[in-house]
């Protein structure tokens, strides 16, 4: 605990802010919050009432952070970005955005709970590829959905016959360093088995993607 709270600290003299409890609405403030049980359950209380819930990618060798995971996106109805270990943020995180688009339930919600971040970056690129969701919105009615918003998004498609894998890449390609996508539109369960887009994702990724179910 005492370790965390030096990173904490540390962390909150680097960016200017300061440590209250409670915190402040006028001011960026940052809270430590030290709660016993579970992790998913912990998980589950404090994150209906988040904006953004943030986890470690899971390790499946070790199985480590699945249940964490599983937690922020099932049983709170937010968005979860998932950091790879390792993984040195650059300063511009979420400047560059991209969004995956399949017209599906889950892309819907993502785009509609993640609006702040669409709107806070410089750059909006939509990936696309394959046929789609049936009766599910396109990519040119998507652009005009941010355009209304403020938001000037850029289309961009693919072909992949996985594409899971090909999120990853083209996010890199169109140079954006977040990926926003809906997730686990099949079940979490079948994916893990059967492999499915969101598994590979979240399996293989090496940047910061936020997820949505």
């Amino acid at each position: 605990e005492q370790h965390l709270r030096t990173i904490l600290q540390k962390l909150t003299r680097d960016f200017g802010l300061s440590e209250t409890d409670p915190p402040h609405s006028d001011v960026a403030t940052v809270e430590f919050i030290e709660e016993s049980g579970r992790m998913a359950d912990v998980i589950k209380h404090n994150g209906r009432l988040a904006d953004l819930i943030v986890v470690s990618q899971p390790d499946r060798d070790r199985n480590l952070g699945t249940n964490s995971l599983k937690s922020g996106l099932f049983q709170t109805g937010r968005p979860v970005l998932m950091c790879p270990p390792g993984h040195d943020s650059p300063d511009d995180l979420g400047a560059r955005i991209a969004v995956g688009w399949n017209g599906s339930l889950e892309a819907s919600r993502a785009v509609a709970l993640t609006l702040d971040l669409a709107v806070g970056a410089e750059e909006v690129t939509i990936l696309t590829g394959g046929k789609g969701d049936a009766h599910g919105a396109t990519v040119e009615e998507l652009v005009d959905y941010y355009r209304l918003r403020g938001v000037t998004a850029v289309p961009h498609r693919f072909d992949a016959r996985n594409p899971g894998e090909a999120l990853l890449a083209e996010t890199v390609k169109v140079g954006a360093n977040m990926l926003i996508m809906g997730a686990y539109g099949e079940s979490h369960e079948r994916e893990t088995l059967f492999g499915g887009n969101t598994q590979s994702v979240v399996d293989k990724a090496k940047i910061s993607v936020v997820l949505v179910h």
